[in-house]
């Protein structure tokens, strides 16, 4: 019928309508002539920011992933090819203008990774925190590897110096949502384990979540070579 024709026409103009302008945005935004905007692709792929950190003369620090195989153009002349189909976890550095100054692929492995925090040291060093799937080797570069522990989901903590070199790299089996560091240099996660786990961190740091049910929140300290202290869960 008429209408039929008509409501099928218009869910294909729609969803070419829709597809056309993703690709205008990126497209757009990756010219990086608007003043305060930028993009992290100039192709149609997934991308995305979780974080950003600020140093004292206005350098910044942004965490969290790009989809896919296809190179990601940040602008520049800085670009990226990633390892994985999804997501694999990058660390972008821009400078006070909003220049890209470089981007670093923190992981290379075929399974999905991603930042979701960042956070500055004194010294200008630089830690993120994030997750990566599966039981294979992660290289963060710079010789700095970590085996995910679960077939799932690992939470990872990694160092890097203020060139984005891999310093140390810390595995957990749980969810890390934030980071932060103190003034001599200790790392503090936030997260949460699930009711009824049990959690090892290394260095004899083991803990287990007692909730009746759901999640219990948890608490991380490491110290500045990376090696956990202790661990605190409700």
């Amino acid at each position: 019928s008429k209408l039929t024709i008509v409501s099928v026409s218009l869910v294909f103009f729609l969803a070419l309508s829709q597809l056309v302008l993703s690709y205008i945005s990126v497209v757009y935004a990756a010219s990086g002539d608007t003043e305060g905007a930028s993009t992290t692709a100039s192709v149609i792929n997934s991308s995305r920011y979780g974080d950003v950190a600020v140093d004292a003369i206005g350098k910044s620090f942004y965490v969290g992933s790009v989809s896919g195989k296809t190179p990601f153009n940040f602008g520049n002349g800085i670009s990226i090819t990633g390892t994985a189909v999804f997501n694999n976890a990058v660390l972008v550095k821009y400078n006070s203008s909003g220049v890209p100054q470089w981007a670093k692929l923190m992981i290379t492995n075929t399974n999905l990774s991603e930042f979701y925090s960042v956070a500055l040291d004194d010294s200008g060093n630089i830690y993120g925190t994030g997750r990566i799937q599966g039981v294979g080797t992660y290289d963060f570069g710079n010789g700095v590897t970590a085996v995910g522990a679960s077939a799932g989901n690992n939470a990872f903590v990694v160092k890097f110096n203020s060139s984005g070199v891999a310093q140390w790299a810390n595995i957990a089996t749980t969810y890390i949502t934030r980071l932060t560091v103190d003034p001599s240099g200790n790392v503090y996660i936030a997260s949460q384990a699930y009711a009824n786990s049990t959690y090892d961190f290394g260095n004899g740091v083991i803990i287990a979540a007692n909730g009746n049910s759901g999640m219990d929140v948890l608490v991380v300290k490491y110290n500045t070579s990376g090696v956990a202290q202790w661990a605190k869960s409700n």
